[in-house]
């Protein structure tokens, strides 16, 4: 093959991929991680085996187009401007998880399927910890969050909330605000004790929250 024919093949693969990944990230925002391959080709206008000579299987894609979400996820919570209360900091980010997985079903059901857990994700998967961890213990030390709740709390917590909006976007999209607003006054210190621990995040971001539970520092 001469360097010119094998640089049009090179750009023609690139081209086929961004087609493939932008497709796929419609079909699974749309329809969730259940939606097929073939709608996936459909829209990318190229055949499924075309799909399958770069992703080998449908968890591949699925964990490409998780990839791409998590980095745009991580990047908009690192752009936040600084200033308000720790406390509204924390709230904002998860009035913005709550959105995201909202309008995106494959960020909403990639956590409980256990997407997380592919080790392909982990550095991005620490790295949203992190950030999350950050958030609430600074809410903590201004005193606007309790001291026994953890991260992982937090973003069980919007979880729930999101799925509970989920189902119930045709009585009242804003619904989940109402949730929200009980889930944050629940972390304002004051309570009674809070029963067992937080989940381990590995626990989480395999969809496995089990009574194995551990309040600790990202992994």
């Amino acid at each position: 093959m001469t360097p010119i024919a094998d640089e049009a093949l090179r750009a023609d693969a690139r081209r086929n991929l961004a087609l493939i990944l932008g497709a796929a990230r419609e079909v699974f925002a749309e329809n969730g991680l259940s939606a097929g391959v073939a709608e996936v080709a459909r829209r990318a206008g190229v055949g499924n085996a075309t799909i399958f000579r770069r992703f080998a299987q449908k968890e591949d894609l699925i964990a490409a187009v998780v990839e791409r979400v998590m980095r745009e996820r991580i990047d908009e919570e690192s752009a936040q401007p600084a200033g308000g209360s720790p406390g509204a900091a924390l709230r904002g980010f998860m009035e913005r998880m709550i959105d995201w997985q909202l309008r995106d079903r494959a960020l909403l059901e990639c956590m409980p399927a256990g997407v997380l857990a592919d080790p392909r994700l982990e550095a991005l998967r620490t790295e949203l910890s992190e950030l999350a961890a950050r958030l609430v213990a600074a809410a903590q030390r201004s005193g606007e969050v309790r001291d026994d709740v953890g991260y992982e709390d937090v973003v069980v917590l919007g979880m729930a909330v999101a799925h509970t909006a989920a189902e119930l976007q045709q009585v009242g999209p804003d619904l989940w605000r109402r949730y929200l607003s009980i889930v944050l006054d629940g972390l304002r210190p004051g309570g009674g004790e809070l029963p067992g621990s937080s989940p381990s995040w590995t626990s989480v971001c395999a969809g496995k929250v089990t009574a194995h539970q551990r309040h600790g520092r990202p992994e």
